[in-house]
């Protein structure tokens, strides 16, 4: 128990020299400057409705239909109160452009009324496959994401329960203008989530390993990759950094007992301290690999929509699950 109790307090000792020395703070003013300068790469966002893959990014969608004589045409319909929101975009003016189709049996194709940014804009459907686009401007400048809200007059066909609005095939957000300025104002929620886990990534190899110079250089290639995710896949990025600060407080927190467990366990032995800050370090991070996986927005999909198509199999009568191998031979 002593050996325990003095890792614990050895792990302390090490967090608070780690974060007394400059160079964590130094990389963190850095790393804003550098994500700040990554939100000026512009790009445009598209939202598929009916894809399972951009399932997080909706709500108020019922499940996806087929058309009878077109299998490959995928569709949902609408509720009467539709959401699609596209995090960590980052603030500027965007052009927004929406696809729809409004008919509907024995009435006329609805509007569809839009709220965003404290604007409102109206788009009226047709009964045909029809595309409207608006300018939605900054409106807050500290609001990074793009949530649209819309309201449609629903209805309720004959022999289905449900309440349709319309069919929403695809929304796009793009830029007003691709050049320079405007200037993007970063999400502020997006950047303090990924500088959250930069700055748990190097509490967990300052306890776990006691070697502060490592701990910045793994810190600085997260922050690395942080610039790569804003520049390149905003979105999802800004999903994970949602889960960041919650997920670096359970990974410390592991890595710090898991630490003083292994240097309980191995006192005495030869190389004690580096194979307790290895076992100790890979344990964390399989944690937060693991766990930071299966609740990430985009595999919560995925997963489910494996489950769904397994139990459609057993329905068929297969209860046996197989995959290819490298060779191509199935195996279960």
């Amino acid at each position: 128990m002593s050996t325990y109790v003095q890792s614990l307090s050895d792990g302390a000792l090490a967090l608070g020299r780690a974060f007394a020395r400059p160079g964590i703070y130094v990389l963190a003013l850095a790393a804003l400057a550098v994500w700040a300068v990554a939100y000026q790469v512009k790009q445009p966002y598209v939202v598929d409705v009916a894809d399972m893959a951009h399932h997080p990014y909706i709500s108020g969608f019922h499940d996806v239909e087929t058309r009878p004589d077109d299998p490959t045409d995928r569709y949902r319909w609408s509720t009467g109160s539709p959401t699609v929101f596209i995090p960590g975009t980052g603030n500027q003016p965007v052009v927004v452009t929406l696809t729809t189709i409004g008919a509907r049996p024995g009435g006329k194709p609805p509007p569809v009324e839009i709220e965003a940014r404290g604007q409102r804009f109206t788009v009226q459907t047709a009964a045909e496959q029809r595309t409207d686009s608006f300018v939605l401007e900054r409106g807050d400048a500290l609001d990074g994401d793009v949530r649209l809200r819309m309201s449609v007059p629903a209805f309720t066909p004959p022999g289905d329960p449900r309440q349709l609005g319309v069919i929403i095939r695809r929304v796009e957000v793009a830029p007003a203008n691709f050049d320079l300025r405007p200037v993007v104002v970063p999400s502020l929620s997006t950047l303090g989530g990924l500088l959250a886990g930069a700055a748990g990534l190097f509490a967990l190899l300052a306890v776990t390993t006691r070697r502060h110079r490592l701990a910045l250089t793994v810190a600085g290639i997260a922050a690395a990759l942080g610039v790569a995710g804003i520049a390149f896949a905003r979105p999802e990025t800004a999903f994970l950094a949602g889960q960041l600060p919650s997920l670096a407080g359970w990974t410390f927190a592991l890595g710090l007992s898991a630490r003083a467990l292994l240097d309980a366990a191995l006192a005495g032995r030869r190389n004690s301290g580096l194979a307790a800050a290895a076992g100790s370090l890979a344990f964390a991070l399989a944690f937060a690999l693991r766990f930071g996986g299966v609740t990430y927005a985009q595999f919560l999909t995925s997963d489910l929509v494996l489950h769904v198509h397994n139990v459609q199999s057993v329905l068929q009568g297969v209860w046996v699950f197989t995959e290819p191998v490298p060779d191509g031979t199935l195996v279960p």
